[in-house]
């Protein structure tokens, strides 16, 4: 194997934490168009559908839509507080889709060959460690987004059955 084909090798566990939140993330966001579409279907609802590209923007529009209905104080609650958490991971989403990931290459005498050290997560435009970000982390975030997706199905059952 060449040292290529091992760092490739190496980088995939990284890359499979990544895809794992961020497959994980695209789940919520389609969970959010679904919320838009069960609204009413004004000028107002079919221009957030069509013009919030930004996620955040979109959530925060769902939300003030979600106070308005006439659903039980408890769905209201439960599914504004699952578009606040989804607010929160679209940051770190934004942060690992668009910085890129670094590696410190190792190289050991004995055997002769280079491999990577763990990722470092760069701010594109400075350059500096995203030091909050480790793989433990987004682990931890995608468990968060798996958890949501339950939360908002949960939820979104109980307003299609009403």
């Amino acid at each position: 194997m060449s040292d290529t084909e091992d760092s490739d090798q190496q980088r995939k566990p990284y890359s499979h934490l990544v895809g794992e939140f961020l497959t994980a993330f695209v789940e919520i966001e389609a969970l959010t168009y679904t919320l838009l579409k069960c609204m009413p279907q004004d000028k107002l609802t079919n221009y957030a559908l069509s013009e919030f590209r930004d996620f955040r923007d979109r959530a925060r529009f769902t939300q003030a839509l979600v106070r308005s209905q006439e659903w039980s104080g408890q769905t209201r609650e439960g599914l504004t507080d699952i578009l606040d958490s989804a607010i929160t991971l679209h940051k770190h989403r934004n942060q690992l889709a668009h910085n890129p990931a670094s590696y410190a290459m190792c190289f050991d005498g004995n055997t002769g060959k280079f491999s990577l050290g763990s990722p470092k997560v760069r701010d594109a435009k400075t350059e500096k460690v995203l030091e909050h970000i480790s793989e433990a982390q987004i682990v931890s975030w995608t468990s968060e987004a798996q958890s949501l997706i339950q939360k908002f199905a949960k939820w979104m059952t109980s307003i299609t059955k009403s």
